[in-house]
């Protein structure tokens, strides 16, 4: 990776104002950003000519905040210790910044594309079109036209006129879950003189046409993946959410469809309960959610993806996967007292980019945004590849990398005794739901990443433990 050269002030103030980046209408919101302000614009100038960005790519406020926070760090580099942070910083400035900058290649390495990247949007939309069941897709649209969505609609604030567009596919593929859930119900039997059951006919030919059915939606499901520039064999999610050109899809394979709108095929399998059943809902709430706003610049998987993800599990009453990252922002709330998931209500579909980013860098400072907003979902760093991609990873050290920085800056800010205070009412109200046996939910926050915040909490949970055994 070339090295960056940092001239003296090399852009005037007439170009910087030219370049599109409005640094003093932000630092209104932060004022750690006007304590510092004549360093982050000596830094940022520099960025913007070394790498010739383009006015355009501060159109976005999001990512021109996001902008300030690489700028703000740039411009501590000596202080802390340099190769390491610049590394970081050049990586997050060449993703975020490369389709704004003609001149990037010259400095880092070229961003590599996904395989989707590749396919035409074109040949994306013939492939989706080709693989949609039109009688499910209509019926489920008509359902959600007639109610079906309301609730999440109301929880985000949706109406008619403020409604981002958006198309529902069901497709005649399957997930990774398979036809799980779905089940032939067992029929009433008769009894033969030794005492088996006996099942008429009819009951082993559903069996045979289920297998047949669940045999058709693997091969369809292949077929999907590869034609998709993927591997026949990668796992297909519950529900998902894609954007090809202008057109917002959202997409449901079909034995997730299937449960949703017709819950008596269900009813034939023992193993599947009305909580199983309302999760089944809650995907579909989730992935709505995704198609109003976001937080996720562009909507990729670097900025702001943990954050999209509290997001749509917030609104869809948090019944998903995504604990990492949930579990990640609720340290966040021990550490700081502010709960990330609370800034989302009383604002429409939870609010803009620039309006949770700003909060975010109100609570853990300006240079601690980039971490937080970079921090994601493991689901999604398991997939991101490409030098970039790793050196930030490297760099962010998983959920505790970035939560032990946050908690070091508020200790030394002063704050150890309100953490403390929080972290025993944590302790205690998880003390009191386990009746006292934790392990469990402490050795589930490990095995997902979360060990520092966790670690005090077993600590504390030991301390209120031999108290009471006292």
């Amino acid at each position: 990776m070339a090295e960056i050269n940092t001239p003296d002030l090399a852009i005037s103030e007439e170009q910087l104002i030219k370049s599109g980046w409005d640094l003093n209408e932000q630092s209104l919101a932060i004022p750690e950003i006007a304590e510092n302000q004549e360093a982050i614009e000596a830094s940022g100038r520099d960025l913007i000519e070394h790498f010739n960005i383009s006015p355009e790519f501060f159109d976005d406020k999001g990512r021109s905040l996001i902008f300030t926070s690489i700028a703000s760090r740039w411009s501590k580099l000596e202080d802390n210790g340099g190769d390491d942070e610049r590394v970081f910083l050049t990586s997050s400035l060449a993703i975020l910044a490369n389709k704004f900058s003609p001149d990037f290649s010259t400095a880092v390495e070229q961003i590599s594309e996904s395989e989707n990247d590749i396919l035409s949007q074109q040949t994306q939309i013939e492939v989706y079109d080709s693989f949609t069941d039109a009688e499910l897709t209509k019926e489920l649209s008509d359902r959600i036209a007639n109610g079906l969505l309301d609730g999440v609609k109301a929880r985000l604030g949706i109406t008619d006129t403020n409604e981002d567009l958006y198309e529902v596919r069901v497709l005649n593929v399957g997930d990774e879950h398979g036809a799980f859930g779905l089940a032939v119900p067992k029929p009433e039997t008769t009894i033969d003189k030794y005492g088996n059951e006996i099942f008429p006919n009819s009951y082993f030919e559903d069996l045979n046409a289920r297998g047949e059915w669940i045999k058709g939606l693997e091969k369809r499901t292949a077929e999907f993946r590869e034609k998709l520039g993927g591997n026949k064999n990668d796992p297909t999610a519950p529900a998902w959410v894609t954007r090809v050109g202008d057109k917002t899809l959202l997409c449901m394979p079909m034995p997730l469809a299937e449960k949703i709108l017709h819950p008596d095929a269900t009813e034939g399998s023992s193993y599947w309960s009305d909580d199983d059943r309302g999760r089944d809902f809650s995907i579909l709430e989730h992935e709505y959610t995704h198609t109003q706003g976001g937080v996720n610049l562009e909507r990729g998987t670097t900025f702001g993806i943990g954050l999209e993800e509290l997001r749509a599990e917030h609104f869809s009453g948090d019944n998903q996967g995504y604990q990492d990252i949930k579990g990640f922002y609720n340290d966040l709330n021990i550490i700081s007292g502010t709960h990330v998931a609370e800034l989302f209500d009383n604002r429409e579909k939870g609010g803009t980019a620039p309006e949770l980013y700003t909060d975010i860098a109100s609570i853990v400072g300006i240079d601690m945004l980039l971490e937080v907003i970079e921090t994601a979902p493991t689901v999604y760093n398991n997939q991101k590849t490409g030098s970039h991609f790793k050196d930030i990873l490297d760099y962010l050290g998983g959920f505790d990398g970035v939560t032990s920085k946050i908690l070091e800056k508020a200790i030394d800010a002063g704050d150890k005794q309100t953490i403390e205070d929080r972290l025993e009412k944590k302790v205690k109200k998880m003390l009191e739901i386990t009746e006292n046996e934790p392990d469990f939910v402490l050795n589930y926050r490990k095995n997902i990443g979360l060990n520092t915040i966790t670690d005090l909490m077993q600590l504390k949970a030991t301390e209120i433990l031999d108290k009471k055994a006292a």
